[in-house]
């Protein structure tokens, strides 16, 4: 096992082209948990790293895992698995923003997209596969020559979630696969039960656990509030919100319905909005997801797809339209803002039958959220407007009036 020096920056135990991609994208200094699991996996060391989203985590394999392959390059060097579709995309993003310079060369294996396309891209032997567990075993299974035994680096990203969708027999499966001898490097935002057992049958590696009493707590720069509601108001106040702050807005619903619900009112009224949600097809998802990460549209209206793993910048405002009944959901909704040091504010709508969940999520992480006094007035002044709007979107959900 190599041996890597101590470095108050460990960008500068990273290979010289990553030093200069690093220095083009703008980084100065590590994050923490880039600081403190890079080292280890430099040294060729399994790691888990524990941390709250907006950290930095993808980085945090993604330098190691390239200066490796840097070092040693070949084919099929990296797998990294994720939960859904869009993270996969994101972590390729970032592996090209590093890598792109040294003729990296990536292939994304997820459901959505034609698997005769992956199939092609598979046989030009890229480095780095990222994909969801169920389509990579499609191709362990209908892939001629998709083959992993040599892999050095297996990475699983957002363990938690692949657990919470219930991927651990794929996981296995595909884990039954690989290379005993590679490393392996797992990230997660929460370490329940379920997750150490995972751990110790894929890596012997050191656990490392960032600010241990807060991972299931919000970030402090977070303003959290709370407007209670009756069920009748509750769009109403929503847009009222809208109006009042003005800000790069995700508003979370519990349901695909409410979602397609919310977005086409809120685009009757003229409002800049896109929408997310996993019934979506990917090219639909995708071109979504970058309307809003580009400025396109400052109002992303989303189920819990969007709470997870995605990078998007700058969002400052999150409204809870439907109150999440897991209370750790709202953490990593609420994630989505105050990142990096930043500012952000989040909003929990609360109607009657939300009281025991709402005080759940104050229970689970310890804030009393204080009470928002919305102008009543002018969510009565937009009652019609509202109304009218509903009335024409429940028409466009159902086929009847074409979507202007």
């Amino acid at each position: 096992m190599k041996v890597v020096p101590q470095s108050s920056n460990v960008f500068e135990l990273l290979h010289q082209n990553l030093q200069d991609a690093i220095k083009s994208v703008g980084f100065t200094k590590p994050t923490e948990v880039q600081q403190k699991t890079m080292p280890i996996a430099l040294a060729g060391k399994d790691v888990c790293g524990i941390a709250k989203t907006g950290q930095g985590k993808t980085a945090s394999y993604v330098l190691p895992a390239l200066n490796h392959l840097l070092q040693k390059p070949q084919a099929y060097h990296t797998l990294v698995i994720a939960p859904t579709r869009e993270l996969a995309i994101q972590i390729m993003e970032v592996f090209m923003q590093f890598g792109k310079s040294s003729g990296l060369r990536v292939s994304i294996l997820v459901g959505g997209i034609d698997m005769s396309r992956q199939q092609i891209e598979l046989a030009k032997k890229p480095h780095i596969i990222i994909g969801t567990p169920g389509r990579i075993l499609d191709h362990f299974a209908n892939t001629k020559g998709f083959n992993l035994a040599a892999l050095k680096f297996l990475i699983l990203d957002e363990c938690d979630k692949l657990l919470d969708m219930d991927f651990e027999r794929d996981l296995d499966q595909i884990i039954k696969k690989l290379n005993k001898a590679r490393q392996t490097l797992l990230f997660t935002a929460t370490f329940s039960n379920k997750i150490k057992l995972l751990k110790e049958r894929v890596s012997s590696g050191q656990v490392i656990q960032l600010s241990t009493d807060d991972n299931e707590k919000t970030n402090a720069e977070l303003k959290q509030l709370m407007a209670v509601t009756p069920q009748l108001d509750k769009l109403g106040v929503t847009i009222q919100l809208l109006n009042e702050f003005r800000l790069k807005t995700i508003i979370f619903c519990n349901k695909v319905v409410d979602v397609s619900k919310i977005y086409h009112t809120l685009k009757q009224m003229k409002f800049n909005v896109s929408m997310l949600h996993g019934q979506m097809s990917q090219e639909a998802r995708l071109q979504n997801l970058k309307q809003f990460k580009d400025q396109s549209t400052k109002i992303l209206v989303a189920t819990d797809v969007a709470a997870r793993g995605l990078d998007i910048d700058d969002v400052e405002f999150i409204i809870n339209y439907s109150i999440p009944q897991i209370a750790k959901e709202y953490i990593h909704r609420v994630g989505r803002t105050a990142r990096a040091g930043n500012a952000g504010l989040s909003m929990c709508i609360v109607t009657q039958t939300d009281i025991a969940a709402f005080q759940a999520i104050e229970d689970h992480t310890g804030v009393q959220m204080e009470k928002y006094q919305y102008d009543k007035n002018k969510v009565n002044q937009l009652r019609d407007e509202v109304n009218a709007a509903v009335k024409v979107a429940e028409q466009v959900i159902k086929g009847k009036v074409k979507d202007e």
